[in-house]
């Protein structure tokens, strides 16, 4: 497994034949009425992933937030015509905007937590739903190496959803485990809010103590 992060939470990841699987794009649209990914990917990486065609090509969206499900991109080719992975939410929300943005060819594939094979990859997903129903972690792995995207989950695992993570992957030595999650202010607090500057420093300082604790 060749593993390549792109920018933000989207990564892309390729088998030894080249198959690859593309999550969370976000490379154009603005998310939230402002928000603008900077980094923004290498055009030599978006390019290369227009080149890929459907059958060489799938995409994981692990939930709806727009900074991990870019609507221009996941509409425009090849991507609209790729098989879109997601988690298996009680909500069809993203289900239903996916299908909106894409082909009609599409397939959409909603995933728990029993393993979908997909080219020498394999995909589950666990729902922390202490945390809430609209974001998943979701495990990507194969014979050797396991990426764990835990997107916006930075809290502490419950033990049920860590037992759920664990049980298919096993076999996999520690070593060859990859966790990716978020650890930064996503909704600008205290940054844009009027306050004395040691204030806001304080209130920063706080958060991220607490991002590096849970994690």
């Amino acid at each position: 497994m060749l593993i390549k992060h792109l920018n933000h939470a989207s990564v892309l990841l390729t088998d030894r034949s080249g198959f690859s699987i593309l999550v969370d794009p976000w490379a154009i649209s603005p998310s939230f009425g402002g928000w603008v990914t900077s980094p923004s990917p290498f055009y030599s990486d978006i390019l290369d992933l227009i080149r890929k065609t459907s059958e060489n090509l799938c995409i994981v969206v692990s939930h709806g937030h727009d900074d991990h499900c870019d609507e221009f991109l996941l509409g425009s080719s090849p991507f609209a015509q790729c098989t879109k992975y997601i988690p298996k939410f009680k909500s069809p929300g993203l289900k239903n905007r996916l299908s909106r943005i894409s082909s009609f060819e599409t397939c959409i594939v909603e995933v728990d937590t029993y393993p979908v094979s997909v080219g020498d990859f394999s995909i589950f997903t666990v729902i922390n739903t202490s945390l809430g129903c609209d974001d998943a972690h979701v495990i990507i792995y194969d014979s050797e190496n396991c990426i764990i995207l835990s997107n916006d989950n930075w809290h502490p695992f419950e033990p049920n959803v860590l037992s759920d993570i664990l049980r298919p992957i096993g076999h996999i030595d520690s070593s060859n485990r990859f966790y990716l999650v978020q650890y930064g202010i996503a909704d600008a607090f205290p940054y844009t809010y009027t306050m004395r500057k040691q204030q806001m420093k304080q209130l920063a300082t706080r958060r991220y103590q607490n991002y590096a604790l849970s994690i």
